[in-house]
């Protein structure tokens, strides 16, 4: 009996299994539940650290290319007035050589040069053209006479001509012009009379507020605090926003560039400055491009501060979500089936460009290094193309933002029908400008390509409402290389955008190819 009643309190093999698995199945939710609160607090660090990084990396990219930006519109200025200058400075050499130049003749010769300048190269940046006798009064300058009796002998470009026969010439620092009451720089030239004797200086006005105008059309200005271009150990000659504004950089800041040895290599790159150190009361990440044809430097700056305020504004839903999602974590599981289909759906859906149905941006980022490595692997060439459509922001304003995007949708199908090899990649790099990558594709078959898309979208008909058929072109740059070693991504792609924008300032709806040092 004592055996049959053990036997009878025995609990059943199969509710002694369906306990152990409950007891099993809540240790392991409790686990799973505990686990997964771990992983999320460490994917949410994880998740800050890698923002951190790359709203970090973002900032000082958006310097660096608004530095190069700001750098390149004040050399191109620069190399404009300094061909103009050479110009001017050979007409009144051989003017001197019979005499003294009166003061009818002196504006007769400007307005002739500066006329002939003018016909065949942009000068939508300079201000006057004028001459600036021995004694350092206005003598003549471009446009009507003047008989003002404007006293220059105080300007640096004056006295650093006279003072030092060895300079060739000058490009003062920031001043307000007295001939037009704006802001501007000047660039000088010295003209010695017949004698070889110093007979004066020509001058010409290089105007802040335009190259403003310019850097306002090319450059995201949200993306930095203010920027500084000056000749090194010189005083700022230009700065935006410019003198007057509430953010024009401060005198402090001009003071601390001007004696800023900045330790980067030709070309510029990002520095860390303490602002304490310099008068300042931030710290700040500056980006510094640097042109030697001048020895001129660009200095665009943005705040540690404000990127750290605009760090956890962006976040500040995450961390809130996260939240609650350590409150509501049991929940989660229950979703985390159809969560996980969600993910993949979207993570391929992010792969493509909503309106062109075409590559985008973060597919090329994906692709490319496979690429980059296939090329080293192969040792065969590979090509890169950067498209930009021209005028895009004029058709968009002519014709509405609506005719803009079916203009983007033809753009993308053409290039898309002209890399059309397996291998052959295309992506829309971000508003009117697209990337094709061509593997095994050496320069001379790139070229060949460009042109078809050239042709192709010159071929392009568009109607619109009003019964108009507007035309689109674009402008193309390839760049060719065998890759020895796997670079950074962006670097044939930086290429090609250079070339790109080479065939824009040659007068665009052409392609041209990247030449290194050119």
């Amino acid at each position: 009996m004592t055996a049959d009643l053990k036997h009878l309190n025995c609990p059943h093999p199969l509710v002694l299994s369906e306990e152990q698995f409950s007891k099993k199945l809540v240790k392991t939710i409790s686990r799973l539940y505990f686990f997964t609160l771990l992983t999320v607090s460490i994917g949410t660090c994880f998740a800050l650290y890698q923002d951190w990084n790359m709203r970090m990396n973002d900032a000082k990219s958006h310097l660096v290319r608004s530095a190069k930006m700001g750098n390149l519109l004040v050399e191109t200025a620069l190399a404009s007035a300094e061909k103009s200058l050479e110009t001017t400075q050979s007409t009144f050499t051989k003017a001197l050589q019979s005499g003294p130049v009166d003061q009818l003749l002196a504006n007769q010769l400007l307005n002739m040069c500066y006329s002939k300048f003018t016909t065949y190269n942009k000068a939508d940046v300079f201000g006057l053209l004028f001459f600036v006798d021995a004694q350092g009064f206005l003598y003549a300058k471009n446009g009507n006479m003047t008989n003002e009796k404007i006293d220059f002998s105080d300007r640096f470009y004056f006295y650093e001509l006279r003072d030092h026969s060895e300079i060739k010439r000058t490009v003062g620092p920031l001043v307000f012009a007295r001939t037009t009451n704006q802001w501007v720089f000047h660039m000088s030239v010295p003209v010695q009379d017949r004698d070889g004797k110093f007979a004066g200086v020509l001058v010409q006005q290089i105007s802040v507020a335009d190259i403003s105008k310019k850097l306002l059309e090319y450059v995201d200005t949200s993306n930095f605090e203010q920027m500084v271009t000056h000749l090194v150990g010189n005083d700022a000659s230009f700065v935006f926003p410019p003198p007057g504004a509430a953010q024009s950089p401060k005198k402090e800041f001009l003071q601390a560039i001007k004696s800023q040895s900045t330790p980067l290599e030709t070309g510029g790159g990002i520095l860390n400055w303490n602002g304490g150190k310099h008068g300042l009361s931030d710290h700040m990440l500056i980006g510094v491009a640097k042109s030697p044809a001048y020895s001129l430097e660009t200095y665009v700056t943005f705040p540690s501060s404000k990127v750290r305020h605009e760090f956890w504004l962006g976040n500040m839903y995450f961390l809130s979500y996260m939240f609650l999602g350590f409150i509501f974590s049991t929940a989660i599981f229950y979703y985390l089936h159809n969560l996980s289909k969600q993910l993949v759906n979207a993570q391929v859906a992010s792969l493509y460009d909503a309106l062109t149905h075409i590559h985008n941006r973060r597919a090329l980022d994906e692709t490319l290094p496979v690429l980059l490595r296939e090329s080293m692997r192969s040792q065969e060439p590979l090509s890169v193309l950067f498209i930009d459509i021209d005028h895009f922001r004029f058709f968009n304003e002519n014709y509405g933002h609506e005719s803009g995007d079916i203009a983007l949708k033809a753009v993308a199908q053409v290039i898309a029908s002209c890399a059309s090899r397996p291998l052959d990649f295309v992506c829309r790099w971000g508003g009117e400008e697209f990337v094709i990558v061509l593997p095994k594709t050496n320069r001379l078959a790139a070229m060949q390509i460009a042109q078809e898309i050239l042709l192709k979208v010159r071929e392009i008909q568009l109607q619109s409402n009003d019964g108009q058929q507007p035309r689109i072109t674009v402008s193309v740059g390839h760049a060719t290389s065998v890759i020895t070693s796997i670079p950074t991504q962006e670097d044939l792609v930086d290429e090609a955008d250079k070339a790109m924008l080479k065939a824009k300032s040659q007068g665009r709806n052409q392609c041209v190819e990247y030449v290194a040092n050119d």
